[in-house]
């Protein structure tokens, strides 16, 4: 179901999308996990979010959230706070987006993710966007394409070197 969810959310199609990741979730429930339990509520959270259901999307983000802390999974922990600061955001709560942004800057400190740090970037903006402060949402956006555009560099880097060590022992083995 988890598949089928994220499918549908690509597709945009938020309702079968809702519909998955709710099945993903009792699943989960049923079997005891409670990390698939957390990441079926942010899946679930993201798609709410995407079908404009955002104040039913904070209470599963932050179930995400509880869970993800006790069991300090630390990267999804910074992506529930990312996604809670964009419901936020949506709802028109822009200090709580700025504390979800400041939750994340702290997992960072202790736990770094590039990701999760380029990604406050983006939810910055857009703060800064819905404030009306255009002059920042531009430099915050700029800053989030550019150390977006550097880790991708960095990722293709590594499958590069990679591949050339695969192909390299390919051949001393040929």
């Amino acid at each position: 179901h988890s598949n089928l969810g994220l499918v549908n959310y690509t597709l945009r199609n938020f309702p079968e999308s809702i519909k998955h990741y709710t099945e993903t979730l009792q699943n989960a429930r049923r079997l005891g996990f409670p990390t698939a339990t957390a990441v079926a509520y942010i899946n679930l959270a993201s798609s709410l979010h995407e079908n404009n259901e955002s104040a039913k999307a904070l209470t599963y983000t932050d179930s995400a959230i509880m869970l993800f802390s006790r069991f300090q999974e630390y990267e999804f922990l910074g992506k529930s706070y990312l996604l809670r600061g964009m419901i936020e955001i949506k709802l028109g709560n822009l200090k709580a987006a700025y504390t979800a942004v400041d939750s994340v800057l702290s997992i960072h400190k202790r736990n770094p993710s590039s990701f999760n740090y380029t990604a406050t970037f983006d939810v910055l903006s857009n703060i800064y966007e819905k404030e009306g402060n255009y002059k920042k949402a531009l430099e915050y956006t700029q800053k989030f394409h550019s150390m977006n555009d550097s880790l991708s560099e960095i990722s293709n880097s590594d499958k590069l070197a990679e591949l050339q060590v695969v192909y390299g022992k390919e051949r001393v083995e040929a």
